[in-house]
């Protein structure tokens, strides 16, 4: 068995949430500037969300969850890899939450075992 060791040093670990994080980065690249894209559609350029759009959004998603009772549950999404993916997960682990992702693509055997 081969063991292979990074040449980097430790990584610090956080000591605050991660949603705190993120917002707190998020919040450092809206300062510096407000329209910058954040997310660019792969398949449409000319579709994204800025910092400024996407913190907005998963504020939104935050705040459905909260309307719903929803706390430091497993949020299961049926979405595809797009740029309103980031807003979903950040809503979620605002509230304290984890996503789980399910495919439309799923037998039906497949997303009950995702659900349960």
């Amino acid at each position: 068995m081969v063991i292979y060791t990074s040449p980097f040093g430790p990584f610090p670990v956080s000591t605050t949430a991660l949603h705190t994080d993120l917002l707190q980065k998020i919040d450092e690249a809206i300062q510096k500037n407000p329209e910058k894209k954040a997310f660019i559609d792969g398949s449409n350029p000319s579709k994204f969300l800025t910092y400024s759009a996407a913190k907005a959004q998963a504020l939104a998603v935050a705040q459905f969850l909260h309307n719903r009772g929803f706390q430091k549950q497993t949020a299961c999404t049926v979405i595809s890899n797009c740029k309103e993916f980031f807003t979903f997960f950040l809503g979620v682990a605002i509230q304290g939450g984890a996503i789980s992702g399910a495919s439309a693509l799923f037998t039906q055997f497949e997303l009950e075992r995702q659900f349960k």
